[in-house]
């Protein structure tokens, strides 16, 4: 299973203001789980890491073609040539692969001493 981190917090405090309306803000985070579930670093690719064309997106991820250009506009996706890709991906989940390392030392420490 995969997963992604969100900042629930900034989310419900309106740091995404511009997205105003509930089926906006549904469609990002249903393209946000598209891409996680799909793509590497945030990218809309198939298998071969070819470049998924919008239509694609939109029936992958359950999204209105008019949200996903309303998206695209908002700069919360972007498209690079024939890539499509989540903005600032980077910047909000790379976190996981720096602090790897210490999740997996403090997991080994946790369940030697019997706690599971």
């Amino acid at each position: 299973m995969a997963w992604m981190k969100l900042f629930t917090n900034l989310w419900l405090e309106d740091c995404n203001a511009e997205l105003q309306d509930e089926v906006t803000q549904a469609s990002y985070i249903r393209l946000l789980c598209y891409a996680n579930n799909i793509g590497e670093n945030g990218t809309f690719v198939a298998e071969g890491k070819v470049p998924l064309p919008e239509e694609i997106i939109c029936r992958g991820a359950n999204v209105n073609p008019s949200k996903f250009n309303e998206l695209l506009k908002l700069g919360k996706i972007v498209k690079t040539k024939d890539l499509y890709s989540i903005s600032a991906w980077h910047k909000y989940q790379n976190e996981y692969s720096r602090q790897k390392g210490y999740r997996e030392k403090l997991h080994k420490k946790v369940t030697s001493r019997g706690y599971k």
